[in-house]
């Protein structure tokens, strides 16, 4: 992986859970790199309503912690985390994420 590739900044957000264990509100936690590929959009008619689901894919260096339950913030829009592909040397995470809009 090159740095210089690393040009988007994304910001990783976790849920906060209250004291019946049920998610409230997003929480930020760190604000790093990544080097962004938008995958594929999609419009799609649901109720009634058209939607606009986007996908994308965030490479960034390697770092623990990161669960299925998170999200990130690019460029203003939320991206719900769909699966998380680890380097098995340990450089970097591709990051697959999801937005309805």
């Amino acid at each position: 992986m090159r740095a210089g590739s690393l040009r988007e900044k994304i910001t990783l957000m976790t849920p906060t859970e209250n004291d019946w264990g049920e998610s409230t509100e997003w929480q930020e936690t760190n604000t790093i790199s990544a080097e962004i590929v938008d995958k594929s959009g999609d419009l799609s008619d649901t109720a009634g309503a058209e939607t606009h689901k986007r996908t994308i894919t965030a490479k960034i260096r390697f770092r623990h912690g990161i669960k299925g339950n998170e999200r990130i913030i690019w460029l203003g829009n939320s991206y719900a985390l769909a699966h998380i592909e680890r380097d098995p040397k340990r450089r970097f995470l591709i990051l697959t994420c999801r937005s309805e809009q």
